[in-house]
């Protein structure tokens, strides 16, 4: 068993083997739930997550399809923050 320490803020770091088990990166957003005095934190997944292999945005397979609508939400996303970091790489 891991022992993680909350800082003055309330933060608490995972371990890296833990978020490298669990695939959690920046920015996640996990479920909390409170049993008495268990705590438990899940990763909260969507329908479809999108991972970089060797530079390339693949979708990984999660058993479920996104729909075209999303699909074409989070591609228009991706153009977005692409086009976000090019601008800011010229100024």
């Amino acid at each position: 068993m891991d022992k993680v320490t909350v800082d003055s803020a309330g933060r608490v770091l995972l371990p890296k083997k833990v978020r490298q088990e669990l695939r959690i990166s920046a920015g996640d957003t996990l479920d909390i739930n409170l049993e008495g005095d268990n705590l438990t934190l899940r990763p909260r997944r969507a329908a479809a997550r999108l991972a970089r292999k060797r530079g390339i945005w693949v979708l990984r397979d999660t058993g479920s399809h996104p729909g075209s609508e999303q699909v074409r939400e989070l591609m228009a996303r991706l153009r977005d923050e692409r086009d976000g970091r090019n601008h800011g790489d010229h100024t």
